[in-house]
């Protein structure tokens, strides 16, 4: 099943608007977040926090990881029940 939403980002003083989808699969479930036209991939640790998949974010060079901590903190702080 998946679910469609726009996740508000704030990254290097800007706010942005990216544009995700929730997949489940039975008990889990990861985050699909579009950047640049390419889909990352981020799900919760062991700890309960979100984080990238490493393979999806090598693939776009121009994706810092600093962007990446702002999404996962966004996807981390993001009211999914409105």
């Amino acid at each position: 099943m998946e679910h469609y939403f726009d996740i508000p980002v704030h990254h290097e003083g800007q706010d942005q608007l990216l544009k995700g989808r929730l997949v489940t699969f039975g008990y889990d479930y990861k985050f699909y977040v579009v950047v640049k036209g390419e889909e990352h991939v981020f799900e919760k640790d062991e700890k309960g926090e979100f984080r990238a998949l490493s393979d999806t974010m090598a693939v776009d060079k121009n994706m810092d990881a600093t962007l990446e901590d702002s999404i996962a903190l966004a996807l981390q702080n993001f009211n999914f029940n409105k």
